[in-house]
């Protein structure tokens, strides 16, 4: 017995010869009989696009639902479909083309969205010299700083338009777009060696891992060291302040016969034992403009020390239901008069001075 025949395979098919082998099958001649599928795979031309099929599938109306959920009902004829087919596989981005004004949203979407599907588009063909020539889509998946633009059928670089400076020399796949598929690869390496693309790439990933919450922005950052810097030189003025009060209740004289041997100094470095931001201060703050320990910002913390404190007894002088002044002057040797002032007042429980 010979062997049963296996059923040919079918490889490549245009859309148009699906569409001639199904209606010769629904014919009325053709009902009886079964319908016969030619070993032959018929010639196509070069430019012309094809549709791939599994080589599973031997039946050719399986073979025409497996290319698209779309049927030949739904279209009036073979070039409808075909134009239905190429619309559904657009890009799923924007077309830079067309863009004035883009947002956050629209550039996250460019830098993001990758176009899956782009070896089932029809890119369209143009003459370059004596041949027909079209993009190919392994570009556009080997590439993918690459945005094809439907309107232009040309190329653009997402990161480039969207990060390059508008005085760039380099305007290839961002001012220009390209669209010489002859000389693309050319162009190609020239564009991804330029400085201008290199620092767009690395902006462009770092505006992605912003937007993701995986980084803090650059104002953000500068922000957070800054409030940082703005609470260590409180905390090291708040000591200070702490260590001129303390002299001053105790009446200790603040200086000393050298200024880093000063009962100031010598206080101060003793409470630095004991904090971490201060003793850092102090150790690395030499050659700094902000040390907030000279004799003038010692004299200046000493007068607002001392408004302060004026301005305590005063309110508390004024909240009270009685008090007195009692005044006495002598003459110094230098026959200068000096004259003391005390105030005396009755001071409720619930008032007290810091």
């Amino acid at each position: 017995m010979s062997e049963p025949k296996e059923k040919p395979k079918l490889k490549n098919r245009t859309i148009d010869e699906m569409f001639k082998k199904i209606r010769e099958s629904e014919s009325p001649e053709s009902q009886n009989e079964t319908p016969k599928v030619s070993n032959q795979i018929p010639e196509s031309d070069e430019n012309e696009e094809t549709v791939v099929m599994d080589e599973s599938q031997t039946d050719l109306g399986e073979a025409v639902t497996a290319t698209s959920d779309l049927t030949p009902s739904t279209c009036s004829s073979s070039s409808d479909f075909t134009l239905s087919l190429i619309s559904k596989y657009e890009p799923p981005y924007p077309d830079i083309a067309k863009l004035s004004d883009i947002d956050d949203l629209i550039k996250q979407k460019l830098l993001s969205t990758k176009w899956n599907d782009s070896h089932l588009f029809k890119f369209p063909s143009r003459v370059f010299g004596q041949k027909q020539r079209k993009l190919q889509s392994s570009w556009l998946q080997n590439h993918p700083w690459m945005r094809y633009s439907v309107s232009t059928d040309a190329l653009y670089c997402a990161y480039c338009v969207l990060f390059s400076s508008k005085d760039s020399k380099e305007k290839s796949f961002s001012k220009t777009p390209v669209s010489d598929w002859k000389n693309l690869p050319l162009i190609v390496k020239r564009h991804e060696s330029s400085t201008q693309h290199q620092g767009c790439v690395v902006s462009s990933s770092e505006y992605l891992r912003i937007m993701e919450n995986k980084s803090s922005s650059i104002a953000s950052m500068i922000s957070t060291s800054y409030k940082t810097n703005v609470a260590t030189n409180r905390h090291v003025l708040e000591k200070i302040i702490e260590v001129i009060l303390l002299c001053g209740r105790q009446n200790i004289p603040l200086r000393g016969h050298v200024e880093e041997r000063s009962n100031f100094m010598a206080i101060l470095h003793e409470k630095a034992k004991a904090d971490n931001i201060l003793s850092d201060h102090l150790a690395f703050s030499a050659a700094s403009r902000a040390k907030y320990t000279s004799p003038d910002i010692q004299n200046e913390l000493v007068e607002l020390c001392g408004t302060e404190v004026l301005n305590q007894v005063i309110g508390a002088c004024k909240s009270a239901s009685c008090f007195a002044v009692i005044a006495d002057e002598c003459t110094d040797k230098a026959t200068k008069e000096q004259m003391s002032l005390c105030l005396r007042f009755w001071m409720s429980k619930k008032t007290t001075l810091s």
